[in-house]
C-alpha cells in the first residue's frame, strides 16, 4: 500500500536533481500524482504526514522553477503570470503543510511531556525523533509566508508585508525553541527577512 508513496519520492528526487527543464516538470508531475495517490487512498497511514510533508516540498519545487522563469523574463505580463502562478502553487503548498504539521504535532502530543532518558532511553529518543519532525513541519509551514513574499517584485507593499509576516512567525518558532537547530534555523531566517527589506539593523540583531 506504500507503492505510491515510494514511486512519488523517487519521483521527486529524480526532477529535484534534473536541470533539464522538460524532464524536471515530468518527474514532479508524476511524483505528484503519486504523492496525491497515496494521500487520497490512505489518509490514516502512519505515513501520511510523511506524504503530505514531501507534496508540499514538491510543490515548493514547482513554484521554484516558476520563479526562476520570472527572473529571467523581461516581458513584464509573462513575468507576473509565472510570479501569480508561483504563488499559487506556494498557497497550494501551505494547505498541505498544515495538515503535515497537524498530523506530527498529534502523534507529537500522544507522547507523555516527561520521559526519563534514564528509564527507558527508547521511548526517549522516539519521542525526540516526533518532536524533530513536528518542528520541522512547523518550520515549513512559516517557510510558505517566506516564498510567498518572494512571488511579488522586490520594493513592492506586498512583499514588504509578507516578509514582515514571515519574521514574526519565525520569531514564534524561535521563541518556544531558543536553542533547538529548528530553533536556530528559525532566528537566522527571521534575520533574512529583514535584511530583504533593507532592515540592516534588525537583520543583525
Amino acid at each position: 500500500e506504500v507503492l505510491d508513496l515510494e514511486r512519488g519520492m523517487t519521483l521527486q528526487q529524480k526532477g529535484a536533481a534534473s536541470r533539464v527543464p522538460e524532464d524536471r516538470e515530468q518527474a514532479l508531475t508524476e511524483a505528484e500524482t503519486s504523492l496525491r495517490k497515496f494521500i487520497g487512498e490512505h489518509g490514516q497511514h502512519a505515513q501520511a504526514a510523511l506524504a503530505n510533508s514531501m507534496l508540499g516540498e514538491l510543490l515548493f519545487e514547482r513554484a521554484r522553477s516558476l520563479m526562476w522563469k520570472a527572473a529571467e523574463t523581461e516581458d513584464a505580463s509573462k513575468k507576473l503570470e509565472l510570479q501569480q502562478s508561483a504563488r499559487t502553487l506556494v498557497d497550494q503548498a501551505k494547505v498541505i503543510y498544515q495538515t503535515a504539521q497537524d498530523q506530527y504535532k498529534a502523534i507529537y502530543d500522544a507522547f507523555p511531556k516527561f520521559i526519563d532518558e534514564q528509564k527507558d532511553e527508547e521511548e526517549f529518543q522516539r519521542r525526540l525523533e516526533a518532536e524533530a519532525k513536528y518542528l520541522r513541519s512547523w518550520f515549513n509551514l512559516v517557510r510558505c509566508t517566506y516564498e510567498r513574499g518572494q512571488t511579488f517584485e522586490k520594493g513592492t507593499e506586498e512583499r514588504k508585508q509578507t516578509l514582515i509576516q514571515a519574521a514574526e512567525l519565525f520569531e514564534k518558532i524561535h521563541t518556544s525553541r531558543r536553542t533547538n537547530q529548528i530553533g536556530l534555523h528559525a532566528r537566522l531566517m527571521m534575520g533574512k527577512c529583514f535584511q530583504e527589506q533593507d532592515d540592516i539593523g534588525r537583520a543583525l540583531g
